[in-house]
């Protein structure tokens, strides 16, 4: 960028006074980028400064762009009008996200005993105070001898997504959901989905409130439980919406049903979580929009049984979400690409892309057990993200299936069940007049 802008370095002799803008390089060093004169006015008066007018917009904005994290982008914000103007744009936002990526404070991690909500480790890099980010504000965390269990459930933009159970409170098994926002120490308490009198697992999963933001006033949340109702096992599914026009549960419905057999997770993709539902039929729900897609995989599982088959979810090296379908005790793996067909939902059909021979790629590894095998639990699978690769576990090991070059290999990389907590973008500031202020809490 520097050898297409003029730089005119100041004469060391002139009287004039010179203003200099510097933008960082890579090697962290201030390269100059302008030199100008600045009139003895402008100097006294720094509301006034020629630096604000003299530089294009899309110039600016290349500068600001590269500005190194979001604490230095809020700063630059409050300089002037003209700059909170360009920073506030939803291009700009866009573009600095894509460049920077999320701002990632730390982890979130299930207690030893689960009798206590989450602990928060910060990441090495963030140098922030991780008892910012306690959930001690939570009901009922600070009672010793608590009957309460707390499980994490999902995080994301500054949110955190527990389940809280209460085998010994009177009435019937307590179960429900609570969601809080660390920063602000406030949580909502959310009623389980209906229908099922007794729950002995749940899976739930942050989504985007309206208008695609999200925060503890604007969110949803797909739930999946299972359990028993009138005496016989089964899954019910649907989502939860916070706005007051539509606040409450409302069921997912798969071509009219409503209660399925099984509803297993897959996976995460490119913003959508899959599932395997009743009959070898999938669903995708979009984490931004809450919009849901049912589809059957095509060639080679008619009569999908959940009892021998399994499945799960990766992204390609292309950037496509990719499954991988195969028996239990069998001795492949079947994959699946999604291609582009208006006439199906969200434009795109799954067909069947390869099938892979486990004993073929497994022949490097001898302690492979083909005989017993089944895809890692996506729950566990989150810090092992890596694309067009699906991983395996056989008796006690860990094999990285690689579904491109069709290779295999003994992963060794440590097991971190951490959930990732993503500050919120665009960034959000709260004032607060008195430090450890108790904001409270909203409970519905």
């Amino acid at each position: 960028m520097h050898g297409s802008v003029p730089v005119l370095p100041p004469d060391s002799d002139s009287k004039h006074q010179y203003i200099v803008t510097h933008v960082i390089a890579s090697d962290q060093r201030l390269s100059p980028l302008f030199y100008f004169p600045a009139s003895e006015s402008s100097c006294r008066d720094s509301r006034t400064m020629c630096t604000h007018a003299i530089i294009p917009d899309d110039i600016l904005e290349l500068i600001l762009v590269r500005l190194d994290s979001t604490a230095c982008l809020i700063r630059a914000s409050s300089t002037c009008k003209r700059w909170r103007r360009l920073i506030a744009g939803v291009g700009f936002l866009r573009r600095f996200r894509s460049i920077h990526g999320p701002l990632i404070t730390g982890t979130y991690h299930d207690s030893a005993d689960f009798t206590r909500p989450a602990g928060f480790v910060p990441s090495p890099s963030s140098g922030i105070d991780g008892r910012h980010f306690s959930l001690d504000f939570l009901p009922g965390t600070r009672n010793s001898g608590s009957s309460v269990i707390w499980t994490l459930k999902d995080t994301g933009a500054g949110l955190v997504l527990l389940e809280r159970q209460d085998s010994l409170a009177a009435g019937p098994y307590k179960q429900d959901l609570v969601i809080c926002e660390p920063l602000s120490r406030r949580y909502e308490v959310i009623p389980l989905l209906f229908g099922i009198t007794w729950n002995y697992y749940t899976e739930a999963f942050l989504l985007d409130g309206g208008g695609g933001s999200i925060g503890l006033s604007n969110f949803r949340v797909i739930c999946i439980c299972a359990g028993f109702a009138a005496n016989s096992e089964h899954y019910e599914a649907g989502v939860f919406t916070s706005d007051s026009s539509s606040y409450g549960w409302r069921p997912i419905r798969i071509h009219g049903q409503s209660c399925f057999r099984c509803f297993h997770l897959m996976g995460h993709s490119n913003g959508k979580i899959y599932w395997w539902v009743d009959g070898g039929k999938a669903v995708a729900v979009d984490r931004a929009t809450a919009d849901l897609a049912a589809f059957v995989l095509r060639d080679g599982v008619e009569g999908f049984d959940d009892d021998h088959y399994q499945a799960t979810v990766t992204t390609g090296r292309d950037g496509e979400a990719r499954i991988a379908v195969g028996r239990r005790y069998g001795d492949y793996v079947k994959v699946f690409a999604a291609r582009h067909v208006l006439a199906v939902a969200w434009g795109r059909e799954w067909v069947l892309e390869k099938t892979i021979r486990l004993p073929a790629v497994a022949m490097p590894c001898p302690q492979w057990q083909d005989s017993c095998w089944r895809f890692r639990d996506p729950a566990s699978a989150g810090t092992f993200e890596r694309k067009g690769t699906v991983f395996i576990e056989s008796e006690k090991l860990l094999l990285a299936l690689d579904l491109d070059s069709e290779t295999i290999e003994i992963e060794t990389t440590t097991v971190n069940l951490g959930y990732p907590l993503e500050l919120p973008w665009p960034p959000l500031l709260r004032a607060c007049r008195q430090a450890g202020i108790d904001l409270g809490h909203h409970d519905r």
